[in-house]
């Protein structure tokens, strides 16, 4: 019903058109159309998207009929006549109740015309539906449906015939008069191309829905998270008002509690210095009570008597009102003295601002050495704040007296570049603030690494060392090479390059070399890994006689375990060795497809072997690391990812996929762990490192095809210095 619907009159179409923007409205909805005058031409406007097209020339009805609404439009009907509540007749003999209907023929059929269908040769391919199939299943009639033969309006002849040239129907004789030399084809060859030319135009049409169809739901659930934030900032500012009202009442309850304390100690003096005043002037009363009466009343003789004790008394209280007594307390008001700044806090609870942080570096990110992003903050109504409100600062973890002032610089309205540059690699903390208070989200955690452009980052190079395929780093901070023949995949041959060289870590000259080419105890046939152990002994992947051989520092030949084989302590090519915090020295025996765990003391303890594709299952493992927390990182070479395991062996998460984009890897061959944590894995197909942090999460890479020839193997020194073999090179940054 929704479909064959006018959204003009709101009535089944009549007559159904369809526009150039490919909305569809009634014929007679579209004459009474306003039409504008635009170049000559007579324009209307799509009632739907305003989309503007040109009235044909006989007005409403030159625009193209709506095929697919009139094959609606008469299934519809078609339900219409099979759900009513009136009896069908058989729209052949018309005399019988119809029981089914023929797509081909567009009639219902009684049971008799239907067994005719069955026994004419031409009727018996028709296909015949019963009432009820019409019913459940209206839709399959659509396609089916006999559509009318358009035909030429110049040559009332079959439009069988579509020209390319001017991409329209045509009967045969236009072809001949009108599109001569034109590329025209039969309709049923050339609709396919046609046909496939509009499913690849509508493929992006879909992908382009499904964008702003994702994009739509994202708006919605931001508008959801809006409100639902408005709600929670005004709890935020009422919760604050509350605060500062029962802040308020607290200092109010002090303050009176003050001003109590200040005026009772201000009543007891005065209601000492009052009283003493009263007795004062009691006794000078009497004093002069008495004196007068014996002065108005008293002989001479009695008054001469008298005179010395009444002087005496009158000396002795005038003596005993003090100087001091006789004057008033010092000022007695009590004044209150508002905090000016407490009531322009109070005038001003808050500031409602609207953060947008955009740019490298932020949340969990690579970044290079300097980098900066952008960071828009307004006050909520639009206005910008003052540049020196804002304040950035940068700190590496746990080390606080390395922190580095950001430098904010105001470009335009509230957006301002902020700048910072850390001298330490590694994780940093990233804290931003305005007028003193930390925006959302802050701080930042940033891992500050290597510029992705490696030339800038190289401290050096050592060449002229043969064929370098495997390096590892002592305890001292000397590298440990391993050099084989340029064509180590070949049948090794005498007199091929296989040794190790422990190397100077400034000068890149050699110290030492351990071994030769052969198959004897410090001899290799192209070892093609090596590893440092806890103890400081140098630990060689001995490939090509299936073989482990370990070594002093000095390089002193200590033991050597395996052979040729499948079973325990047997190798196909083993590829790369680490050891782990425990002891556990891990083998990755690339041509069994394995990880196998060897005890300290290089006796068997356990393996994981699966080949396959999926999670704990490894197709050539080539490189192995472990992280601080103990997990092991096995790089499985061809099926192009890195996998994340329990040191038992459990799959925990898959890094990487196939792919030459962000975090997807092509042939990956080599892994090594920093202290921070931070994952460098060397996609030799990619000619690039790329770096995760133990999450899986993707930092960034480093390097291009500028910067490598052939990466293969990778280590990192305690001090996050990168060694990486490429070809005949050591490169170091």
């Amino acid at each position: 019903e929704d479909q064959l619907t006018c959204p003009v009159c709101l009535e089944h179409f009549t007559a159904p058109k369809t526009l150039p923007c490919l909305h569809s409205f009634c014929q007679g909805c579209l004459d009474p159309l306003p039409v504008t005058i635009q170049g000559g031409e007579h324009i209307i406007s799509c009632p739907t998207c305003r989309h503007t097209t040109k009235l044909p020339d006989d007005g409403a009805a030159g625009f193209q009929s709506a095929f697919h609404l009139n094959s609606l439009l008469d299934v519809h009907g078609l339900l219409n006549k099979v759900t009513s509540s009136q009896q069908l007749p058989c729209g052949n003999c018309e005399d019988e109740q119809a029981n089914g209907y023929c797509s081909q023929c567009e009639q219902f059929l009684c049971q008799e015309c239907i067994n005719m269908h069955t026994k004419i040769k031409h009727l018996r391919s028709h296909e015949i539906a019963s009432l009820q199939d019409v019913i459940t299943s209206a839709s399959k009639l659509v396609p089916l449906k006999k559509q009318p033969i358009m035909e030429c309006t110049s040559h009332n002849k079959p439009l069988e015939v579509y020209c390319d040239t001017c991409e329209q129907l045509v009967c045969q004789l236009c072809t001949v008069r009108h599109h001569r030399n034109h590329e025209c084809h039969a309709i049923s060859d050339i609709f396919p191309k046609h046909k496939q030319q509009i499913l690849e135009e509508l493929q992006p049409v879909e992908d382009k829905l499904v964008t702003l169809t994702t994009t739509q739901q994202a708006l919605e659930k931001q508008e959801s998270e809006l409100v639902e934030q408005n709600q929670a900032v005004k709890r935020e500012i009422n919760n604050s008002v509350q605060q500062l009202i029962k802040a308020l009442q607290l200092s109010e309850r002090r303050a009176c509690e003050q001003l109590d304390r200040a005026t009772d100690a201000k009543m007891e003096k005065l209601s000492a210095r009052k009283k003493a005043i009263d007795i004062a002037i009691g006794h000078l009363q009497s004093v002069k009570q008495f004196t007068n009466e014996e002065l108005r009343i008293g002989s001479p003789q009695q008054i001469l008597v008298m005179k010395r004790q009444m002087v005496d008394q009158m000396r002795t209280v005038r003596s005993q009102a003090k100087e001091e007594d006789l004057q008033p307390l010092e000022e007695t008001n009590v004044s209150f003295l508002v905090n000016p700044t407490l009531l322009k806090a109070c005038g001003e609870v808050g500031r409602l601002i609207d953060v947008h942080v955009s740019g490298k570096g932020l949340k969990t990110a690579m970044v290079s050495r300097k980098a900066s992003f952008d960071l828009h903050i307004t006050e909520a109504v639009g206005t910008p704040l003052s540049p020196n409100l804002l304040s950035c600062q940068l700190t590496p973890a746990g080390d606080s007296a390395k922190a580095v002032v950001c430098d904010v610089r105001h470009v335009t309205g509230g957006q301002f570049k902020v700048t910072y540059c850390s001298p330490t690699r590694g994780p940093h903390q990233l804290l931003v603030k305005v007028g003193g208070a930390d925006i959302p989200g802050s701080p930042f955690t940033v891992h500050v690494l290597p510029s992705p452009e490696m030339r800038k980052n190289l401290v050096r190079s050592f060449t002229g060392l043969g064929n370098t395929v495997g390096v590892a780093v002592t305890k001292e901070g000397n590298p440990v090479v391993t050099v084989c023949d340029k064509n180590a995949f070949k049948s090794p041959r005498v007199g091929d390059t296989s040794h190790v060289i422990v190397l100077d870590p400034t000068s890149g000259e050699e110290i030492r070399r351990i071994g030769k080419w052969g198959t004897g105890e410090g001899e290799f046939r192209n070892p093609w890994a090596v590893a440092v152990t806890n103890h400081n002994n140098i630990l060689v992947a001995d490939t090509f006689n299936c073989r482990l051989q370990m070594f002093t520092s000095e390089g002193t030949f200590i033991t050597s375990v395996g052979f040729c084989g499948s079973g325990p302590l047997q190798f196909i090519a083993p590829w790369s060795i680490s050891e782990h915090s425990n002891g556990k020295a891990l083998v990755c025996d690339a041509g069994n497809n394995r990880v196998q765990v060897l005890n300290s003391d290089l006796t068997f303890f356990t393996c994981f072997r699966s080949k396959g594709e999926v999670s704990g299952q490894f197709n050539k493992p080539y490189d192995i690391a472990i992280d601080s927390q103990g997990m092991v990182y096995v790089v499985d070479s061809d099926n192009s990812k890195l996998q994340k395991l329990t040191p038992e062996g459990e799959c925990v998460a898959i890094i990487g996929s196939k792919g030459v984009g962000r975090g997807q890897f092509q042939s990956p061959t080599g892994v090594c762990i920093d202290s921070n944590d931070i994952i460098h894995v060397i996609d030799q197909g990619n000619k690039t490192v790329s770096m995760f942090d133990t999450d899986g999460q993707f930092l960034g890479h480093i390097g291009t095809s500028r910067n490598f020839i052939d990466p293969r193997s990778i280590a990192v020194d305690f001090s996050g210095r990168l060694y990486i073999c490429d070809y005949d090179e050591l490169l170091v940054y």
